[in-house]
């Protein structure tokens, strides 16, 4: 093992590519850049970027940046937004960055007292020569205090996390990351079938590299333990079961108006198992090699594409396989197909220099989708899908339309119907089909289906990039609250929130 790390580091010291930190994925203040990028591909400003695959890395996003002399006045100063948070990263050079981000949240929900809360977080980021950095982040938040899937220490009602510490290496055709991070794929604006950003960021290693109109990553990753009691006729014993992840993923882009991916991830573990090697070797096919190992493992396969017709047009779309039964010469192979399915459109100034989006995005994710017959093989980390955010059993259909202004802000228009089963990730895994005296079926929907409509207006102000305001107000119809019949409800919530970012080095 000693040496196996020798020859690593050997091969980072070689390296003689400049390095690329990253804009992390959705850190609270800055999650709001990414909107900013997403418009400027749309509007032809990043399109040699690998749009689907982030964070983005701040040298992809500044070597991919063309024809800015076409933009509108509104994309040439989100443009420099953009261009004033990369240079917040790299404005000391080899020596250390370190900033601190506050945060203040007031939450208001019809029938309920208003609730406040705060949060700060501190960013180190450390480049002792052009080849290697450390990022750092962390974070102490009177939410994360009151929330269920959290097991850690609270402190005078504050939660603490390192939200995400990794050190980056640049080789010649690779990057290399080594620690916690986050990493969504796919062409989703609301979230994505595969790797999402809603779960935490996991500790991994992930390699990436491109050639020409290919890129490629792939990622190990170190999950939270399981556990499972084993009873005795005397006693009952405790064990403890190790999970991991693997994914990799294959972009093509064999023109500046379509981006292909091709994806596939691995959830597995065990009492005593350890990370498998044949997982984390970046050219084997995962479901083939669980098949020939004649383990139960838990493997996805995803793809999805982004189409640009013409500049301000983006179709896209993602499609993906869980389980999909071929053969129908048992009881077990009535087992419903475990599918996702993502389909969307997103027009940026429909009437020329209007600065509008358009948007809408749909989403239905089939039941017993991210789960499994072993529980730790689920498809979740700290209590959270790494998936899409909607879970099993559930669909979405959702509009919008947002109006920025060259001041710095936007307002946005929201609509969207979720029908939602009754199944979830964390059903018991019951084998239904096993039982039936006929052909097994499921309606999609399951069950009695909670309806919801929710309309949104939400304010955004980004007009000073060391301060952010966000107002999101929701109203929201629910029928069928938990799947109980004959339930109607409305409710208004409301959040307002300002973030500030301070450079203290």
């Amino acid at each position: 093992m000693r040496n196996k790390i020798c020859l690593i580091l050997s091969l980072f010291l070689m390296s003689s590519v400049g390095l690329s930190q990253t804009l992390p994925v959705d850190s609270d203040f800055r999650s709001f850049h990414n909107s900013f990028i997403r418009r400027l591909v749309n509007q032809g400003a990043y399109r040699l970027l690998i749009e689907n695959s982030r964070p983005y890395a701040i040298g992809d996003l500044e070597d991919s940046l063309i024809d800015i002399e076409r933009l509108s006045a509104l994309d040439l100063r989100l443009s420099d937004y953009v261009a004033e948070a990369i240079q917040s990263y790299t404005r000391h050079g080899d020596r250390v960055s370190l900033r601190l981000d506050l945060n203040s949240q007031g939450d208001y929900r019809e029938g309920s007292a208003a609730m406040s809360s705060e949060s700060f977080s501190g960013h180190l980021f450390w480049r002792p020569n052009p080849r290697f950095a450390v990022v750092s982040s962390f974070a102490f938040d009177e939410r994360l205090a009151d929330d269920p899937t959290y097991t850690g220490k609270v402190w005078s009602g504050f939660a603490g996390r390192v939200d995400y510490a990794y050190m980056q290496f640049d080789l010649p055709y690779f990057r290399v990351y080594f620690g916690r991070d986050k990493t969504v794929w796919g062409p989703g604006r609301r979230g994505n079938l595969l790797l999402s950003g809603n779960s935490n960021a996991m500790d991994m290693v992930k390699l990436s590299g491109g050639w020409g109109p290919f890129h490629y990553t792939t990622i190990t990753a170190v999950l939270d333990p399981d556990e499972i009691t084993v009873s005795y006729p005397d006693t009952s014993v405790s064990m403890r079961i190790n999970r991991y992840l693997s994914a990799h993923r294959l972009e093509i882009k064999p023109m500046n108006m379509l981006t292909l991916g091709f994806s596939e991830s691995v959830i597995y573990g065990g009492v005593g198992r350890q990370i498998e090697f044949y997982y984390t070797n970046p050219l084997t096919w995962y479901h083939g090699e669980q098949l020939n190992k004649n383990n139960d493992d838990n493997t996805f396969l995803s793809f999805d594409f982004s189409f640009y017709p013409r500049k301000g047009v983006n179709l896209y779309g993602e499609f993906m396989v869980d389980d999909f039964q071929i053969e129908k010469k048992s009881k077990g192979d009535d087992e419903p197909n475990e599918l996702g399915y993502i389909g969307g459109i997103y027009i940026t100034d429909p009437i020329k220099n209007s600065n509008l989006d358009l948007s809408f995005e749909y989403t239905r994710i089939n039941n017993w989708t991210y789960n499994q017959g072993s529980a730790w093989n689920r498809y979740v980390y700290d209590g959270k899908i790494i998936g899409h955010f909607l879970g099993p059993d559930r669909e979405s259909i959702y509009l919008s339309l947002k109006r920025w202004f060259l001041w710095g802000g936007w307002v946005q228009l929201s609509y969207e119907r979720q029908n939602i089963g009754v199944g979830n990730v964390f059903a018991d895994w019951t084998d239904p089909w096993l039982f039936s005296t006929g052909q097994y079926e499921e309606k999609f929907p399951t069950g009695i289906v909670e309806k919801r409509d929710i309309y949104g207006v939400s304010v955004n102000i980004f007009r000073f990039q060391s301060i952010q305001i966000d107002l999101d107000n929701f109203l929201v119809g629910v029928r069928n609250r938990g799947n109980e019949p004959h339930t109607l409800e409305t409710n208004y919530e409301g959040r307002l929130t300002v973030s500030g970012t301070f450079p203290l080095l």
